[in-house]
């Protein structure tokens, strides 16, 4: 029988999986419909859509893992389940960060006004390279988590006959794939989230200040688009900064297997994609019109 903080928490977890899985569904379905409809199916759509799906199955993974988790916990690690789910949840992992990421610099890319030749190539070329930037992460993904396969193992106590309990386990990583893991899964997506963030806040503020010389030259709808964006980006980061932090203390085994700290951290990655729901519906008009039509239709 489980602890008894590892149950509360875990049935909070398994609430919010669920919460997190019917939110990210109906984003994805959103999308889809207007494009079986033959309505616009922009970029943003796209990483919308493909972020939804990765989400949803990293969702899905992670709950059943802690099902296993609970009812299998003798047999959890002594026979590899956990190295079993290990690759699937770095790769899903990975395609979340990188897809977020992506989001994150499509709207920058879209709103934000830079005389650089760089950044007028991107907005120029920006719907055709989306769909290989996708794919790009997705097929990255895979290759990082593939050697997770060998680089992530279970040590247990020293005589393995001997009765032991989960706090004697310890999940290690190989330093080098951990630091790969690391720079590539966590530091390089924030760094971009963060800079995209940044050159939003920049183009606002000179939006803001252009306004004040000339009423004229720029409009309400054009400010409160920055607005927005701002808003939504740096709700994003602040998830992605919780959900970072909980990563990184997992990988660096932190916490012991059956301890309050390494629940909680399961917790707040798995809550990851329900917080980006409750920021990606409201901040993003299509989505918030076809909830509300779905709340007047669930009243009738």
């Amino acid at each position: 029988m489980p602890p008894m903080h590892m149950c509360i928490i875990l049935f909070f977890i398994a609430v919010g999986s669920l919460l997190g899985i019917l939110s990210t569904l109906f984003i994805v379905l959103v999308n889809l419909l207007n494009w079986f409809k033959g309505r616009k199916f922009n970029r943003c759509d796209l990483i919308l859509t493909s972020l939804g799906i990765s989400n949803i199955c990293f969702q899905c993974s992670t709950t059943v893992d802690n099902i296993i988790f609970i009812a299998f916990r003798d047999l959890y690690f002594t026979k590899n389940i956990y190295l079993f789910f290990c690759p699937g949840i770095v790769l899903l992992i990975s395609c979340s960060s990188w897809f977020t990421t992506w989001l994150c610099v499509y709207y920058c890319i879209k709103i934000v006004n830079l005389n650089t030749h760089l950044f007028i190539w991107l907005k120029q070329h920006i719907s055709s390279i989306v769909p290989w930037v996708l794919l790009g992460s997705a097929v990255g993904s895979v290759g990082l988590a593939l050697p997770a396969i060998w680089n992530i193992y279970i040590v247990l106590p020293g005589n393995t006959t001997a009765n032991y309990s989960v706090d004697d386990i310890e999940i290690r990583w190989s330093l080098p794939y951990a630091g790969t893991t690391g720079f590539l899964v966590v530091i390089c997506p924030f760094l971009l989230v963060v800079l995209s963030i940044a050159l939003i806040l920049v183009s606002l503020c000179q939006h803001v200040v252009n306004m004040k010389e000339n009423a004229s030259g720029f409009s309400k709808p054009n400010l409160k688009a920055h607005i927005g964006a701002a808003n939504t980006k740096m709700s994003l980061l602040l998830s992605y900064l919780v959900f970072n932090i909980a990563e990184t203390l997992l990988i660096t085994n932190v916490f012991p297997v059956d301890s309050p700290g390494y629940v909680l951290c399961w917790a707040l990655i798995m809550g990851f994609t329900i917080s980006q729901s409750l920021i990606l519906i409201p901040g993003n008009p299509k989505l918030k019109k076809a909830l509300r039509r779905f709340l007047c239709f669930a009243k009738c």
